[in-house]
């Protein structure tokens, strides 16, 4: 698993075909990301990277950045270099 995955499930979730991930990113940026677009996007990665979290992990999450880094504590092979 790598970028394109983590990017293909935001686009599929979030609805927005063009999405770029940055380090930076937080829902504040996309208009569609709302709290049950979250819950949808937790599940999502979950799934596609065959990964769970849980609820404390999350609560540190402020940007897909954090995401990246938490998906890569999992065990997953990723990085910004994947793209």
């Amino acid at each position: 698993m790598d970028m394109k995955t983590l990017t293909r499930v935001h686009r599929e979730v979030l609805g927005v075909e063009q999405l770029e991930l940055t380090p930076t990113m937080t829902s504040r940026d996309v208009e569609s990301w709302d709290s049950l677009a979250q819950v949808k996007l937790i599940i999502a990665i979950e799934q596609a990277f065959k990964i769970s979290f849980d609820i404390e992990e999350l609560t540190n999450i402020r940007h897909i950045g954090d995401m990246v880094t938490l998906i890569q504590k999992k065990g997953c092979e990723i990085s910004w270099n994947d793209e």
